[in-house]
């Protein structure tokens, strides 16, 4: 799937810059590399949230990258 491996990369990206990210980096890694802009305080504040409400599940990461692969502007952005 392509948000599971969307949220692999993404961690690999962040760890090889801090061995320690925080959810916050790895929010706005995400965000960048799927609409090519930095978040928004609100939208990294939201995502950061959203994956909090996730962490008890096997790869909370790819549930958040799926969720933003499904925003209207992933999808409609040329």
């Amino acid at each position: 799937e392509i948000a599971g491996k969307l949220a692999e990369d993404t961690l690999r990206e962040c760890r090889q810059q801090t061995p320690n990210p925080s959810p916050e980096q790895i929010a706005r890694t995400l965000f960048r590399r799927v609409l090519i802009r930095q978040p928004s305080d609100d939208e990294l504040k939201a995502f950061v949230d959203f994956f909090q409400q996730q962490s008890q599940q096997p790869n909370p990461w790819m549930l958040v990258a799926r969720v933003l692969l499904n925003t209207d502007e992933a999808i409609t952005t040329p």
